[in-house]
């Protein structure tokens, strides 16, 4: 079962999470532990910044178009895209920093 995540989810903790339409979250989300976000078609989720000490994980239904976007740095200890947009507009060095991994897979539409 996947959590909606909302304006009103800036920590998320173990499991699963999607986003439907527009959503914004003021400041920082932050991952309380791993988390594996859904961007479900046409989504869009818009953060201040992301930060956690877990597992980042970011998937996107079949059209692949969903969208998260960072104005701040993300940090996490691994970052893992399956498709879709993410974009960090950061202006600090290292905008996606992670003491693990990071991966990134494209998901053709």
């Amino acid at each position: 079962m996947a959590y909606p995540l909302d304006e009103n989810s800036p920590v998320l903790v173990n499991g699963w999470y999607a986003v439907s339409g527009d959503a914004a979250v003021e400041g920082s989300l932050v991952l309380g532990t791993n988390v594996n976000l859904i961007l479900t078609d046409g989504s869009s989720l818009t953060v201040g910044g992301i930060s956690g000490n877990n597992a980042l994980n970011v998937y996107v239904q079949k059209e692949a178009s969903g969208k998260l976007t960072s104005a701040g740095k993300v940090s996490a200890a691994s970052f893992t895209q399956y498709g879709g947009i993410v974009q960090i507009t950061s202006d600090t060095e290292n905008a996606l920093a992670c003491t693990g991994d990071v991966s990134i897979f494209r998901q053709d539409a």
